[in-house]
Parts: structure tokens; sequence; C-alpha cells
């Protein structure tokens, strides 16, 4: 079983790196370098040793005391592996927190139990829905400064998952915890009794990922094209399903069938594994064509709606030319209407606004000349991913919903 991928989202002083210390510390995760230098730190903190200097690998981060881009960390339980994806706490490094996001299958959200949800919790929310991210572990942290009551932490929950309620996640579960002392994370703690539920590594243990492939729908596309004399072969890698000698395929943008009359290296290939084949139909198929699985086709449309986040300082606007670039293709299109967008600083939902402004989260119709392709089925959910660009700039990310 590939590991669960889990992305660490936070404000940056509210425990998240600690918390990913402490949990590679009780799991036996760390090597002896990192776990010497763990040790060597409680000299100076008397009282706990420092685990958030586990995760603060950079020279920058160690100056400033912050996490500047995102990190892949492996651990494991005695039931499961793990990769924690680390990303940054400060808005700056937005970007680093959206290519960390795009790697998980769950959240763990941290919040300071003495300070609750701030404007980057929103933010990261809004980026988890975008992600496609629909489980969330909610880590109430910092219990020990509020000498772990149950009243606190009642409150303070029920106000986090208010703050939560806009978007639908599929799971939420909330733990109060301290990363500090190490209460609940690995085991129980007996400061809590009245806490009722599992600890934090059991529910992550518990837990499945919601996103698995389509082995049966096959998504190529061509990322160059050789001849060999008379032969002409399509080379790439395989991004979904799987293909073997003599499988009928349809060939995008011209929809023409053919055979699979040879593939190198073996004969037969499944996702993610670079292939080069050999059609038996003369097609004139160049880098950036797809070929797709006959019986599970994608969809094609000229006008889409989108989800995105916008990153940009100049606001998106009705009729701008944009490009936008998928998994599948990069074509120009315009966006010729926004349907609703919500401002990370309230949740406020504004209908039919007239643009989109940095940090916002709108749906939005896009149209071009040439055909969009994107996913109907919901296992296939993260190959509609996009990025909008203008000027070689990426202004917005999000992913295809439908087509108006």
């Amino acid at each position: 079983m590939n590991p669960l991928k889990i992305v660490f989202i936070g404000d940056h002083d509210h425990g998240k790196s600690t918390l990913i210390g402490r949990l590679l510390y009780d799991t036996g995760s760390l090597n002896r370098e990192k776990l010497s230098e763990l040790l060597a730190s409680s000299n100076k903190y008397k009282t706990y040793l420092n685990y958030s200097i586990v995760t603060d690998q950079l020279l920058e981060e160690r100056r400033t005391g912050n996490t500047i881009d995102s990190a892949h960390i492996p651990f494991k339980t005695r039931k499961k592996e793990y990769i924690i994806i680390d990303t940054p706490g400060h808005l700056e490094f937005i970007n680093s927190m959206i290519s960390g996001m795009g790697y998980a299958d769950i959240a763990v959200l941290v919040i300071d139990v003495t300070k609750g949800v701030t404007i980057k919790t929103r933010l990261e929310l809004l980026l988890l829905s975008l992600m496609g991210i629909d489980k969330i572990i909610l880590a109430v942290n910092k219990m020990d400064k509020v000498d772990f009551l149950s009243k606190i932490y009642e409150q303070a929950k029920k106000q986090i998952l208010g703050q939560l309620s806009p978007i639908p996640f599929k799971y939420t579960a909330a733990f109060p915890i301290s990363a500090a002392y190490g209460d609940n994370i690995s085991k129980l703690s007996p400061r809590t009794k009245w806490y009722a539920g599992c600890s934090l590594v059991k529910a992550l243990d518990d837990l499945k990922p919601s996103r698995q492939y389509n082995p049966r729908a096959l998504r190529f596309p061509v990322q160059d094209v050789y001849t060999l004399g008379k032969i002409k072969v399509l080379a790439g890698i395989i991004i979904s399903g799987s293909i073997g000698k003599g499988r009928e395929v349809i060939v995008f943008p011209y929809f023409k069938r053919s055979k699979v009359e040879l593939l190198k290296p073996g004969a037969s290939a499944k996702t993610h594994e670079n292939v080069g084949l050999v059609l038996a139909t003369n097609i004139p198929a160049k880098r950036g064509d797809l070929v797709l699985d006959i019986n599970k086709q994608p969809v094609f449309s000229r006008s889409v709606s989108a989800k995105i986040f916008w990153l940009s300082n100049k606001p998106l606007r009705i009729d701008k030319n944009y490009t936008i670039k998928t998994v599948f293709q990069k074509i120009n299109c315009a966006a010729c209407s926004i349907t609703n967008k919500i401002q990370p600083n309230s949740f406020n939902l504004i209908e039919k606004p007239d643009s989109v402004l940095r940090n916002e989260y709108a749906t939005i119709n896009l149209k071009s000349d040439n055909l969009f392709v994107y996913e109907t089925f919901n296992s296939l959910k993260h190959l509609n991913r996009l990025l909008l660009i203008n000027n070689n700039e990426i202004t917005g990310i999000g992913f295809i919903i439908s087509h108006p």
C-alpha cells in the first residue's frame, strides 16, 4: 500500500512544526543525527524538547524561525507508512503551500487553542477545498496553556468547526493536544480524562485515502514523437490506466481510432510508466496530443466552469484572455463570466462580481476556440487541475468542474 500523504497546515506560531517533530519522535522515525540534535536542544529548553527543530531544515528557516518551502518527511507507525508534507506558515509563501497540498490525501490543521481561526487558516481551508482534499483532522494545540480544561477546548472546537462549516469536508475530527508535551499524540493523556476519543496517531492509522486512480481509464499525453524509418513512435508517461499491445485507443484531437501495434519496453504498461508505442494507423500525432481509452473518454467542450484561487496582484477580469495549462493541454481562453467568489477574510459569498482579487476563491466560466479536455469521473478529478497564466506569470490555480 502506498504511504498516506498528510499535509500539515496552520499559522506560523500555532505549533505545526512542533507537532510534526513530536510525531517523528514518538514513532521512532528520527535518524541518529536528528535525534542527537533534538536531545542536544534540551540544554536550551529545560522543560521540554524543542521538537520543531526536526523540521527546520533550511538555513533560512533557522535564521527566521519560519518554514519557507514545503518538505516531505517519511514516518511510519506499526500499522502504516506516511509521508508528512510540511507547508510554510506565512502567506508570503502561498505557492509552496499549494505545491505541498497538491500531493496530500488528508490534512491536519493545527490551531492554537488560545488564538483560534486566523485569516491564514481560512485561506488554507479554501486551498484545501480547491485541491480536492476532503478529509481534515483538527489538532487543537497548546492545551497545556489552558490547564487542559475541557470547557475551553469545547468552546474552541465549536468556534473552529463553525468556521470550517462553509467547506463541505467529508471527514472532520478534532483532538485536544499539547504537541510540546505529547498529550494525545501517540497515546491518550491522563491530563484529559474528560476526553473520550482516541489518540491522533490512532486516528491517522484508521484513515484511508479517498483518492484512487481508475485503472481502466487510459490517459497518455504524447511528450515526443520519434521517426525510425517508416515507423512513428509516440513516447511519454502514462498518467492513468494501462495499455497493451493490440489494444484499441483513440487519439485526440483527431478523434481517430487505432490499435497499438508495438509497445516498448514490454508488451504492456500501467500508470506512471514511460513507454513508446507504435499505432497500426498512420495518424499525424505530435507532442501535446492525447492517446485515450476508447471506452472511457474524457469530456470535450469549448467552454467550462472552473473553481480557481487567484494569486496575482492584478485582478481577474471578464473578457480578459489567459492561457490555461492542465495535465492534458495548454490552450488560450477568455474569462467570459464570474459566477461568484468567496473572500478569505470573512468567507462572505459575493454573487456575479466583476473581478476576482488576490487570495479570493471564485467560480468562473472560461471559453476557447479549442476544445477543453477534462474528466467527469471523481476518481480522476486530480487530472482537472489547472494553472491560469498571463504574460508568463501564474495568476491562478484551480480545477475544471463542468461545462456551463
